[in-house]
């Protein structure tokens, strides 16, 4: 199907910053051995895309409201304290309000979870909701600011907003 021609893997030269694990070797191996990682089916691959379609809804919403949408998916790199790449991303973007310039992620997910998450501290529940918030975390640290937004939607038209500060 097209579906299953869109899923690709890729050589990592380095961590992504959308998957960096809880587990160290995971990170590693995901680096070193990335061509032995599991692909994901036609199944997940669609999800993927209704997903990049929430963000691009989200950002129209947003405009439409009059926000000022920048810097849409920008790379945005990780160094060490020795100048070393260690991991790289690209951000949703940055709404500017008052000045300042805050990065944000949309995450789209189904109904239940979408309505089981209320604040900042819901993230920590579950293992891939702890991902999304190392990925912002990571942006909000490689970009020097201090505060960013989680824009989560339910793939129904409703939006939810979550900030978070930089840990």
């Amino acid at each position: 199907s097209d579906l299953s021609s869109r899923i690709t893997r890729y050589p990592r030269n380095n961590m992504i910053l959308s998957d960096i694990a809880e587990c160290d070797r995971l990170n590693v191996y995901g680096v070193l051995q990335w061509q032995d990682r599991a692909m994901w089916d036609v199944e997940t691959q669609a999800i993927i895309e209704k997903g990049n379609a929430e963000e691009s809804w989200v950002v129209q919403q947003l405009m439409k409201l009059g926000h000022k949408v920048i810097l849409a998916q920008q790379t945005v790199e990780v160094k060490g304290k020795n100048g070393i790449l260690l991991a790289r991303g690209k951000i949703d973007g940055f709404i500017e309000w008052e000045g300042k310039r805050y990065p944000f992620e949309v995450k789209s997910m189904g109904e239940n979870q979408f309505k089981g998450i209320k604040t900042i501290d819901d993230f920590n529940r579950k293992p891939y909701l702890r991902k999304y918030l190392r990925q912002l975390q990571m942006y909000m640290y490689g970009n020097n600011v201090e505060e960013g937004l989680f824009i989560l939607t339910d793939c129904r038209n409703h939006i939810k907003l979550i900030p978070i500060y930089l840990d």
